[in-house]
C-alpha cells in the first residue's frame, strides 16, 4: 500500500469529520470481525506520506494503533500544563471508570 500521495492535514468541515468516525468505526468493526489469530503475525508491507517503505506485522500496526492516540494525548497536556492549564485526566482506567 502506498499512502504518499494521500493527503494528511486536508481541511474539512465537522459533518464530513463525523462521516468519517462513522466509516472508521465501520472499517474496524468488519476488519475486527474477520480477524483470525494467524492474521496478527501477517506482514504488511507500506508507503508513508514521506515516501518511505516498511514492513510490520498486523499486530505491531494494531498495537501503535492503539497507542498513537494517548501518545498525542500526552503532547497536547504538555502543551497546556506550559501556559498554566491543568488538563483533565486522560488516564485510561479514569475512562473505564466512567462508564464511557
Amino acid at each position: 500500500m502506498d499512502s504518499s500521495q494521500l493527503p494528511i492535514w486536508s481541511e474539512t468541515d465537522i459533518e464530513n469529520c463525523a462521516e468519517l468516525v462513522k466509516q472508521n468505526e465501520e472499517s474496524f468493526t468488519a476488519f475486527f470481525t474477520n480477524l483470525e489469530n494467524t492474521d496478527l503475525d501477517k506482514i504488511i508491507s507500506y508507503t508513508n506520506s514521506k515516501g518511505r517503505q516498511f514492513k510490520y506485522s498486523v499486530r505491531d500496526i494494531l498495537t501503535h494503533v492503539a497507542l498513537h492516540g494517548q501518545y498525542h494525548r500526552g503532547q497536547i497536556n504538555s502543551r497546556l500544563r506550559a501556559v498554566g492549564i491543568e488538563p483533565v485526566n486522560i488516564d485510561f482506567i479514569t475512562f473505564v471508570r466512567s462508564g464511557c
